[in-house]
């Protein structure tokens, strides 16, 4: 990507944030990932998958074109791609103070999905993302046995068309595993964690900053199954990364401070826990 394209999706990105006076981490919470990765974004250091790319226009309601991610005249944009930046712009009201019902997203991202599996085919790297929303709207209503099938279905699509080593298809593995964690499913969690970690390592090396996401989430299912070591370890680990990609000031790593203490607090290390966490860290 040209370095002027780039600049143009970072400042819309960026635009569209502080207009709606978001922090970087409450952009990360709507769109389910990490703080590192929106920074990451907004810097230039690594562009959004095309999962995240439909999540951002979805979100701001705002087309592809718009928001910078394919330039005017470089790509040729599939026929209904109006509709679905009609139908984004209207889902983005979905997330807003006077949202309708949760249904409404759901036959909104219906029609998305129809659209694409029309326009594209039922395997093709974008439906597999309009899958995962999808599924992201049925578990928010807590429909779990409609998420798992277009979870799978997603993750079978990358894995064939993008192959395994792909950061679309770690990014399938590791929706999976939240699913199952959140369904206590642990063992089968921890067997696709482990995977989304394995990918992305390949891929980005093992300080890359989406890695310290899945170690986090990796914690928290350790904690989860009341295994406090292999938990520490991994918080530990995360906040390494975090701490190599930000520097002294470690910005931006709240949430997984904040876990890491409560769990050091729950095994009766309250004294100082956050200056121990810091302690752990510079040894």
């Amino acid at each position: 990507m040209e370095r002027s394209e780039a600049t143009d999706w970072m400042n819309k990105l960026r635009q569209e944030r502080l207009a709606r006076h978001w922090r970087q981490r409450d952009l990360a919470e709507h769109l389910h990932t990490a703080v590192l990765t929106v920074n990451r974004w907004e810097r230039g250091r690594q562009q959004p998958s095309a999962y995240f790319c439909l999540k951002l226009c979805a979100l701001f309601g705002k087309s592809a074109e718009e928001m910078g991610f394919c330039s005017p005249g470089t790509q040729t944009l599939a026929r209904g791609e109006r509709e679905i930046s009609r139908l984004t712009a209207m889902m983005s009201l979905v997330a807003g103070p006077t949202a309708p019902e949760e249904e409404t997203a759901e036959l909104l991202m219906l029609r998305v999905l129809h659209i694409r599996e029309q326009e594209l085919g039922a395997d093709h790297p974008l439906t597999a993302v309009s899958l995962n929303i999808l599924a992201q709207i049925y578990q928010e209503q807590e429909v779990d046995e409609r998420a798992e099938p277009l979870l799978r279905r997603s993750l079978e699509i990358c894995k064939r068309l993008l192959g395994l080593y792909h950061p679309d298809t770690a990014a399938c593995f590791h929706q999976l595993a939240r699913f199952y964690q959140r369904q206590g499913h642990y063992s089968r969690a921890e067997q696709y964690y482990q995977q989304a970690l394995a990918i992305r390592e390949a891929l980005f090396g093992a300080e890359h900053p989406s890695i310290g996401a899945v170690l986090c989430d990796l914690a928290s299912l350790y904690q989860a199954q009341d295994k406090p070591q292999q938990a520490l370890a991994s918080y530990q680990h995360s906040l390494k990364l975090a701490e190599l990609f930000f520097g002294p000031q470690r910005a931006s790593m709240d949430q997984t401070s904040t876990s890491y203490a409560a769990l050091l607090r729950k095994r009766g290390r309250s004294s100082d826990v956050l200056l121990e966490a810091w302690h752990l860290l510079n040894t």
